[in-house]
């Protein structure tokens, strides 16, 4: 995502504009850096989206720190644009905290898909809602181990763990023991 913080208020974002709807670049109360978003509306819902490149294949997520307003949450979609078909469509969480709270959710680009639409939302008119630090990443399998040997007693029992990250977005956690 570009601009995914709102640094250069709305540039590389595209709104759809329905009625009253409010799109605000916030310098108070940001989440990440100095500026956060801000969408409301009397008797619309605000929208603003951003395209991006995707792998065919891949797995990827969207993260985002999100703020109600008390009540209602944000509300967000991601759409396969090569194939106009959603992948998460108009999804509100349980996010509704009038404080900074982070999402993410991991997705398959579809076969054949190249681009995704992020699409940012209020939930209902009167209810603003807050974004901030909007990003999507790809999901990489990835393995890290730490092996734990006690230097003082070459009999003890060492272990290694190890972290999987699995391109589903899943973690596995295990350990291997052994003496000496």
């Amino acid at each position: 995502i570009v601009n995914n913080s709102f640094e250069s208020s709305l540039t590389n974002w595209t709104k759809s504009v329905l009625g009253d709807a409010v799109y605000q670049v916030q310098t108070t109360n940001a989440q990440h850096g100095a500026n956060c978003l801000m969408l409301s509306g009397n008797a619309q819902t605000a929208t603003l989206y951003q395209d991006v490149p995707v792998t065919a294949g891949a797995t990827y997520t969207l993260g985002m720190w999100v703020q109600g307003d008390g009540t209602n949450s944000g509300r967000w979609s991601i759409i396969d644009q090569t194939h106009g078909t959603p992948i998460l469509n108009n999804y509100t969480c349980e996010l509704t905290g009038a404080f900074w709270q982070y999402w993410s959710f991991a997705f398959p680009a579809q076969n054949g898909c190249t681009t995704v639409r992020i699409v940012l939302m209020n939930s209902a008119p009167n209810s603003p809602a807050k974004f901030d630090a909007v990003g999507v990443r790809r999901c990489y399998d990835m393995t890290f181990s730490i092996w734990l040997h006690r230097l003082d007693d070459p009999t003890a029992v060492n272990r290694q763990y190890v972290l999987d990250r699995l391109q589903d977005g899943t973690n596995r956690i295990w350990y291997i023991s052994f003496a000496g």
